[in-house]
């Protein structure tokens, strides 16, 4: 296939699934081609976002102003699990969001999102993988909102780790077998280097010993249910807004003897009963007040702008590069593949620091970036532009699985 065959079979692609698909934060996609008159589930992409403030949320990245006292502060972790999401039509009727079973991000009715990327002061716990959406389907119809708890169902949420299928087998978001996994999981460290974690979970619950799951539900479950009404699913994202979530704490102050924070155990009152409501719940009983309608963590957030010169760029170097490759996913997975340390390449800041030598050695017109391109040198937001353009037009190619194409991103 031809670089100009591709580009153009790409350049359809792109127009038929939509400009959402090129936005960072678009909301809720469809897959290209799905007419709503059919009786065919609809494909749907879910988009999530993690700021702090109107920032993206970024390892690191120090920021000011945080808490009571604004402290700058900067993000070691930043993860959560959602789960029985519904999508809400017209006529106001919960429709369930059958997720993918993708083996990775996705089990049953649960999905991990990981907004941290093993980079800077992320790496003590974080992993190279990230997730920004939660991918499944419905019927067709016309939906205006969206409702999803915060967390892991109790069926799910106090089995054996070990036996447990990706993603409720990462041990970073794993307390016991008794308390379960940590539903929401931000760690902090201040500028003075005081660590400051908000790890939210289940607490209180009976069971004969920390390796025993108990029989019943846990007597503080801490687990939001949210509703968010009038989301416009062509160009919306859910944010989870970090500020908004510290708001309420003082992090220069933490309890002696306790857990650092607030990890939502009872001796975590000091650090947690003015967090709580961030969330909609209450940290004395661990429900949701009036429905956590007043929560303020999770909010819609305004699609991010791509940077036009860095697409320039990148489809430059696609389209030099297109020859050798047998599909659309195939050409552009020779940059998602070569800039990413382990394969997967989604990435931003990866695609600066891990490729540097790389970009210097074959940016000279004979390599994979025939103008000189400097990766190296782009800014957080434009390495996270190209890394989100690209997985967007993974989107629309069925063919595209980064497991079928080698380091340089040749096809196996």
């Amino acid at each position: 296939m031809n670089g100009v065959n591709w580009m153009t079979e790409l350049n359809r692609a792109v127009r038929h699934a939509g400009m959402a698909l090129l936005l960072v934060l678009s909301g809720c996609v469809v897959d290209p081609g799905m007419n709503v008159d059919d009786d065919e589930p609809r494909r749907v992409v879910l988009k999530f976002a993690a700021n702090v403030g109107d920032r993206p949320a970024e390892c690191g990245t120090m920021y000011d102003a945080l808490g009571t006292t604004g402290e700058p502060a900067e993000i070691l972790d930043l993860r959560f699990y959602v789960c029985n999401i519904r999508l809400v039509d017209d006529e106001g009727d919960e429709v369930p969001l059958t997720l993918e079973q993708d083996g990775k991000w996705q089990v049953q009715d649960v999905a991990l999102l990981d907004f941290e990327n093993g980079t800077g002061a992320c790496g003590d716990t974080g992993t190279i993988d990230v997730n920004a959406q939660v991918v499944g389907t419905v019927p067709p119809d016309a939906y205006t909102g969206v409702m999803f708890d915060v967390g892991v169902p109790f069926d799910l949420n106090h089995a054996d780790l070990a036996a447990s299928p990706s993603p409720l087998n990462v041990g970073a978001m794993f307390w016991t077998w008794a308390i379960g996994h940590k539903f929401i999981r931000v760690d902090l460290q201040t500028a003075d280097g005081l660590r400051w974690n908000m790890h939210l979970g289940s607490t209180m619950c009976e069971s004969d010993g920390p390796m025993d799951p108990p029989v019943s539900a846990c007597a503080r479950v801490n687990l939001p249910s949210l509703a968010i009404g009038e989301f416009d699913f062509d160009h919306d994202a859910i944010v989870f807004d970090v500020a908004a979530l510290f708001a309420s704490s003082d992090l220069t102050q933490d309890t002696p003897d306790t857990a650092s924070g607030c990890q939502t155990f009872p001796d975590d009152v000091n650090e947690c009963t003015d967090l709580f409501p961030n969330l909609g719940l209450d940290f004395a009983t661990g429900a949701c007040v009036e429905g956590c309608a007043n929560q303020r963590v999770f909010k819609i957030g305004a699609p991010r702008e791509i940077n036009e010169d860095v697409l320039a760029a990148i489809d430059r170097g696609r389209t030099a590069f297109a020859a050798s490759r047998t599909s659309a996913g195939g050409a552009m997975l020779a940059c998602v593949n070569c800039h990413g340390d382990d394969g997967s390449g989604l990435i931003g800041p990866d695609i600066r620091s891990s490729t540097e030598a790389h970009v210097l050695e074959h940016g000279r017109g004979d390599g994979p970036h025939p103008d000189g391109v400097k990766f190296a040198d782009l800014t957080d937001a434009d390495a996270a532009d190209i890394a989100v353009y690209l997985a967007s037009i993974c989107q629309t190619d069925p063919e595209c699985d980064p497991g079928s194409v080698d380091e340089h991103g040749h096809d196996e």
